[in-house]
Formats: structure tokens, sequence, C-alpha cells
């Protein structure tokens, strides 16, 4: 994760046609194969389902929002009838990633949109979720992942090349130790990442696949594989914690006690 704006990409950098030709950017509003398309970026929506394939930056942010509330209005009237009859909206919201992240600032705030949305989230991990994304990943009530993608939490970074006087180093270092809080607390509150060894995680970069997710709640549910009733209830059970904003519970030390020495 990236305390910094990244510049706006061009839409060469991102998938080409049979030709090899960049495929031309699209405009927000103009729909393809009923898709709304962000221009210039590798981000689009059908309906409910969100597919952020792109690094997280304010201006992927911004799209991201006014999607999700598009997607929530859409939902409303489609479903008007029956929220008028039972005082609730039974439609998910989907956001499909496949991301290496982007910068610390947008991935807070899009942490706290999703938290926030007033639909249950449902995040599913299609190839590689890292860095900010997986901020994402932690704001959504369920978390799929398909079954050979990996993700990937690490500590903050700042990409700096100025030059500085010591003061301002030392403020600098507040503004980081401040955001790298943010983080850890983050992740603390959404996985069983266990607390004492939460920093010394964050600082190695090593990708962890669907059953290391799992073990520490960034993953629910594998794409595609069967549960037993037993899974599935406990599935449910981490949705409604998290629908009711409690932290993820931390496993239980084991304490070995020392056996008394017989006598004889």
């Amino acid at each position: 994760m990236e305390e910094r704006i990244f510049n706006k990409v061009d839409a060469a950098a991102y998938p080409t046609g049979p030709s090899g030709a960049a495929r031309k950017p699209r405009t927000i509003n103009e729909g393809e194969d009923d898709f709304i398309v962000c221009k210039g970026r590798n981000i689009r929506r059908s309906k409910n389902h969100i597919y952020f394939y792109d690094s997280i930056d304010d201006e992927t942010q911004m799209w991201m929002q006014q999607a999700m509330n598009a997607a929530y209005e859409e939902c409303v009237v489609e479903n008007a009838k029956e929220i008028a009859r039972t005082r609730r909206l039974n439609e998910n919201l989907y956001i499909h990633i496949n991301s290496p992240g982007g910068g610390v600032m947008s991935s807070l705030a899009l942490y706290d949109f999703i938290k926030n949305f007033p639909m249950c989230t449902v995040g599913v991990v299609e190839g590689f979720c890292a860095s900010g994304a997986t901020i994402l990943l932690c704001a959504c009530q369920l978390r799929e992942m398909n079954e050979n993608s990996v993700a990937l939490v690490h500590e903050l970074r700042k990409w700096d090349c100025s030059y500085k006087k010591y003061s301002d180093i030392e403020d600098e270092f507040k503004n980081v130790s401040l955001l790298m809080n943010k983080l850890v607390e983050v992740y603390t509150k959404e996985t069983t990442i266990p607390a004492e060894t939460i920093r010394e995680t964050l600082k190695h970069d090593i990708y962890w696949d669907v059953e290391q997710c799992k073990k520490y709640e960034l993953c629910d549910v594998i794409v595609g594989s069967e549960m037993t009733e037993e899974e599935s209830n406990a599935v449910d059970e981490k949705v409604r914690r998290r629908l009711s904003g409690a932290p993820a519970p931390k496993p239980k030390k084991t304490i070995l006690k020392k056996s008394k020495p017989q006598t004889t």
C-alpha cells in the first residue's frame, strides 16, 4: 500500500483487442453488453456487480462510490414492491476484485464507504488481491475467492525522493505511523491474524493462497466448492457478525501447564 496519488493511467496500459491495439476508452455512461464502463480505466458495472480490475486512487475511488450508489438505486427501484412488503432489500452487491492495491487514503476511504453501505456486500477475488485491495475485501460482509487466487497483505510503503529537513522527516514519520496504525486496526478488527504478530506479518511480501486466507478470515468461501451444512452455517454466522459491526474473534492462546513431577 502506497501513500501517494497515482497518475492517471493511459488506456493503452490496459487490455487490448485481438489486433493488439488498445481498446477505445468509453465514457462512464456508455453501455456495452449491459456494462457501464469507467473511461480509460479497467472498472465496470453490470447491475449489482462491480468489476474492479485496476489500481486504487482518487479517480477509481470516486467511480467506485458512484457505481455502488447507482447499483443501490437500481435495486431499490426494481424491488420496490418487495421492499414495501418486507421493509428490507434482499439483494447483495458483488465487488469482483483483481487489483494490486494503490493509495492508502483512497483504500481507507473505500473501506469506510463499503462498511456503511446500505446493502450487504460480497467481495469476490478473481486473481490477485493485494495491499489496499485487501482493505476493500475486509470491508465486505462475505468474502469469496476463486480457487487459484492469491492475496497479499503488507505494511505501508512510501515513494519519496524529495529533499527534506530533519524536522520534516520527524513530521512525516508521525504521519506515516498514524496511517500504519490505521491499517493495523483494520486487519486486527476484520481478520483473525494474531494481534501480537500482525506487525511482523505485514513486514513480509508473502502471497497467501485460499487456504491461508480462510485461516485468517480473508476468505469465507472458495468459489465453486461444496460446503457442508455446518460450514454453511458458520459462514452465515460470520456474515451476521460483520453486519453487526463486531470484530473477528481471535484464536485463543494455548497455555501449556507444567506437570508436577511424580513422587515415589
